[in-house]
């Protein structure tokens, strides 16, 4: 359609407008001019014909001010004084006035407005984790997915988060910006100063840099959160007490937000531990009371013992239903390593790159380190949790109501099992949701967690079910497995939307012949041929857990270095988030079973609960089963504003998806931004604004800019502890 003579005056406003310097400018008139009047419309319809002018009619709810305008655009973008004397003295006009083109910063809610640079920071453009563009020859985009929150505005204002290590260096020039000291406490030698009297202790220090590196201040790089409130909390992981770990783990209860912790039971694979009676009641106590009724948000790093066939189904942390276990993927897309299986595991992040790993390891996670240095070495699961804690940080600054179920839901719905799918064992559930042994619900994924939390519902309240079956112990034999049956139904369990399933019980082992010896972890240190024995072993237990949809959950692998036999497991809690939004009516069936070829496994005691919500939640219902086709992959809702991501563009604001940006904004990572002539990453913006005729003289006018070419695109293992 041609544009009207009215879109050609508004185009040739708006390009003499960017033309004009913004002081000193000379003034721009357009061809319109708004008259006060008597005499009502008709008077001023003959009006505006004696002059040869249009009454486009009353301006506003002004009442006798209406809207002049040349019948033609010749006279367009010229002061015409005459004109404008000349209705002035009419005697029914009151004021007559030419009206001035100027030109207003839009602050609408459309995005429009929106600035953004990528960090200036020195090590920026090694910070692949964050923003990957294959620097380290890896799979571009295989990253933390953290511009786009960034540029949405969120970058973890006001949130408070705390990493539980052996300490933070409080000094550190990328760190002392966002240090917290309410947030911070010293549990090893006393005080509230967390920094580690050794630089040796730098584990806590590295993992806060991930989170909470300060942007735009010439040192290292930046944080995922990098505008957070940073508390660090040491405690003495070598020496590890219940009343130490539950004070360092509630400390601040009602101001900490997100605690960090990437350590826990050493991941060798023939130790079985987890959080002693005070610790646990901090957890139960904690979801209930922290953030003033919220619950408090724990993440832990799942685990470094893949190697060593360990699973985190042997490690009480991160198979508790109160905290969100994160394991770590290796940016070529698989499973890293040294990453652990288990069925309590919500996700992982890009926290490991094979590329470039050798004993002389470089191109891990860039962070901070004691001394005030810097070290692009750091990697593993350790290097996992405090990552999604910063997401995590994101999120609840874009919602500051979100419940520690919240969160977790936000995990199950937003990670991005895609890049994956080719490298794990994966299953749809019954809730719809693909979940894996390896990687959980998939690769963390800050934009998609942001957004959907921006518009998040609350979920309903908790309900739990406790479950005895009809059997509840026997006895398992190599090749003759223990199944159990229990039906859950409307009688014993209100829950119709599954969250954690935990299975309970007590696993003894029976060395019952004199060809066999008994063993217990410590032996290992007298004799490490001892974890070959072929005799009766802890690690040749498999428990697997079958919903009535028929998805499996394996809650204990086979450890493969787990050569105890004098301990099993006693009352212990065996967990899985594979049955997610499932419906859990109907029967399920547990199967222990034993691969040693003498003794054998005494079970007890079992049990299972099942939690959940009496409901479907409201922000689940309202997932469609076809995303729009503006979507890039996930979404909220049936609308392109409730997408994960957009195929091609979006306005941060509004959220919604267009083709392309309006020509006053630029694309930078799939999102509409103010334009600049260059930003810290290389990136340039390209704009062009197109002049039109003025007066019968064609002038095309180009203004080029320059926008972002490609910018580096930036996305460690857990330290092995023994707690006591």
């Amino acid at each position: 359609m041609a544009p009207t003579p009215s879109d050609l005056l508004g185009l040739l406003a708006t390009v003499a407008l960017l033309l004009t310097p913004a002081s000193g400018a000379r003034k721009l008139f357009t061809g319109s001019w708004a008259v006060e009047l008597s005499g009502g419309d008709a008077a001023a319809d003959a009006l505006a014909a004696r002059h040869g002018l249009v009454n486009h009619g009353q301006v506003g709810a002004l009442e006798g001010v209406y809207h002049f305008a040349l019948a033609l655009e010749d006279d367009a973008g010229e002061h015409l004084p005459e004109r404008t004397a000349a209705l002035a003295v009419e005697d029914e006009v009151v004021r007559a006035e030419q009206q001035e083109a100027f030109r207003r910063v839009k602050r609408a809610s459309n995005g429009s407005g929106v600035e953004f640079s990528f960090p200036s920071d020195p090590m920026w453009d090694e910070q692949w984790v964050l923003y990957n563009s294959g620097q380290t020859s890896g799979p571009r985009g295989i990253d933390l997915n953290v511009v786009p929150a960034w540029i949405q505005g969120f970058t973890g204002g006001g949130v408070v988060v705390s990493v539980v290590d052996d300490g933070v260096q409080a000094s550190h020039p990328d760190l002392s910006r966002n240090f917290d000291s309410t947030a911070s406490a010293n549990f090893a030698e006393g005080g509230s100063d967390p920094t580690p009297p050794t630089p040796d202790d730098s584990h806590g220090t590295s993992c806060a840099g991930e989170i909470a590196m300060a942007a735009n201040n010439d040192h290292c790089g930046a944080g995922v959160a990098h505008d957070c409130n940073l508390g660090g909390i040491r405690i003495n992981l070598e020496a590890l007490t219940d009343i130490i770990e539950a004070r360092a783990l509630s400390f601040q209860s009602n101001y900490i937000q997100v605690y960090s912790n990437s350590w826990g039971p050493s991941d060798v694979g023939f130790v079985v531990a987890g959080p002693s009676t005070l610790t646990k009641r901090v957890f139960q106590q904690g979801v209930k009371t922290g953030r003033s009724g919220l619950g408090s948000i724990w993440v832990f790093a799942s685990g470094n013992g893949g190697q060593e066939g360990d699973s985190c189904a042997a490690d009480g942390y991160a198979s508790s239903i109160y905290t969100i276990a994160v394991g770590s993927a290796d940016q070529g897309v698989g499973q890293a390593f040294y990453d652990e299986d288990c069925s309590g595991k919500m996700a992982v992040s890009y926290s490991f790159n094979s590329q470039t790993f050798s004993p002389f390891t470089y191109d891990q996670v860039l962070t901070t380190t004691t001394m005030s240095d810097c070290v692009d070495s750091f990697t593993g699961t350790s290097a996992s949790a405090p990552l999604l804690s910063g997401v995590i940080a994101l999120a609840l600054q874009a919602n500051s109501g979100l419940t520690w179920r919240d969160i977790q839901y936000l995990t199950a719905y937003t990670s991005d099992p895609a890049p994956l799918l080719p490298h794990g064992e994966w299953t749809t559930n019954g809730g719809g949701l693909l979940v894996s042994h390896q990687f959980g619900f998939g690769a963390i994924d800050a934009e998609a967690m942001v957004t959907r939390a921006r518009r998040w519902i609350g979920v309903p309240e908790q309900s739990v079910c406790t479950i005895t079956p009809s059997v509840t112990s026997g006895t398992v034999l190599k090749g003759q497995p223990l199944v159990i049956q229990f039906s859950v139904d409307a009688s014993n369990c209100d829950v119709v939307f599954v969250e954690h399933v935990v299975v309970e019980m007590t696993l003894t082992i029976s060395v019952d012949t004199p060809d066999y010896q008994e063993y217990d972890y410590r032996d290992y240190y007298f004799d490490p041929g001892v974890i070959n024995h072929a005799g009766p072993r802890r690690g040749d237990i498999m428990i697997e857990l079958l919903s009535p949809v028929g998805t499996k959950s394996v809650l204990l692998p086979h450890r493969k270095n787990d050569f105890v036999n004098e301990e099993g497991y006693s009352d212990w809690p065996f967990m899985s988030v594979h049955h997610w939004g499932e419906n859990p009516q109907g029967a399920w069936s547990v199967s222990v079973s034993f691969a040693s070829n003498g003794g054998s496994v005494d079970m007890s005691g079992l049990g299972a609960t099942v939690y959940g919500t009496s409901n479907i939640p409201q922000a689940v219902q309202q997932i469609p089963s076809q995303c729009s086709p503006e979507c890039a992959r996930g979404c909220a809702g049936p609308g392109p504003e409730f997408c994960d991501a957009c195929k091609d563009n979006r306005m941060p604001e509004s959220l919604e998806c267009v083709p392309s940006c309006p020509s006053e904004l630029c694309s930078v990572d799939g999102y509409c931004v103010v334009c600049s002539s260059s930003d810290s990453s290389g990136r340039f913006a390209i704009s062009a604004i197109v002049g039109i005729a003025i007066g019968g003289v064609v002038a095309l006018v180009v203004v080029l800019g320059l926008v972002a070419l490609i910018c580096r695109r930036l996305r460690s293992p857990r330290r092995e502890y023994v707690t006591i």
